[in-house]
């Protein structure tokens, strides 16, 4: 018998915090197809590859965004380079 993973398994891997105009890589892990999610009028610009993406935040402010991959999310805060 195959034992499948449990949802709580399925995680998206990357930093929890991000800085301005840095690039961080993300990666899901988990079973799931899907797409990457997210909110598309905040100043990210995003390079996709398969199960990995790359964000950049381009504003100087702080906030805070979700990504999701499938139905697995994380969230990630953004601190101001004043922080």
């Amino acid at each position: 018998m195959i034992e499948l993973p449990k949802e709580a398994d399925y995680v998206i891997v990357g930093e929890n915090i991000m800085r301005p105009q840095k690039s961080y890589s993300f990666r899901y892990d988990g079973p799931e197809e899907g797409e990457w999610v997210y909110d598309t009028t905040l100043p990210l610009t995003a390079q996709v590859s398969g199960n990995v993406i790359t964000l950049v935040w381009t504003a100087s402010y702080s906030d805070t965004f979700t990504l999701s991959f499938g139905k697995t999310t994380k969230e990630i805060k953004v601190k101001s380079l004043f922080e």
